[in-house]
């Protein structure tokens, strides 16, 4: 990722970003972020999202995003999460995988 695009990501006012790769590991998650969903003091960089969230709650996003990837077509998820509308975008270009051992920033392979 260039930098310019990196401190875009670290600096949106008012959205949360959320990275996950495609095995369910969040890579990356901005302050606005931690804010809706996690409060101030939850860093979820490093942890599944079944960790975070559970299994029921992965199995279902995970599959959304493995369908992002299949098709390259993003995908808008709207729900109510502490009593607060939000949507969350997944797009293909943002779909990140991990190589064996070590995290990556290569994007998926298209299919």
């Amino acid at each position: 990722m260039n930098d310019e695009f990196w401190m875009l990501l670290k600096s949106q006012p008012g959205v949360g970003i959320l990275i996950i790769d495609i095995d369910g590991v969040v890579l990356f998650c901005n302050e606005q972020a931690k804010k809706i969903y996690y409060g101030d003091d939850f860093n979820p960089v490093g942890k599944t999202i079944e960790e975070i969230e559970g299994p029921e709650f992965a199995a279902e996003r995970m599959a959304l995003i493995r369908e992002v990837i299949a098709t390259r077509k993003p995908v808008m998820i709207r729900h109510i999460r502490g009593g607060r509308h939000t949507e969350a975008s997944v797009c293909p270009e943002m779909c990140l995988s991990r190589q064996n051992t070590g995290k990556s920033n290569k994007k998926a392979p298209r299919r």
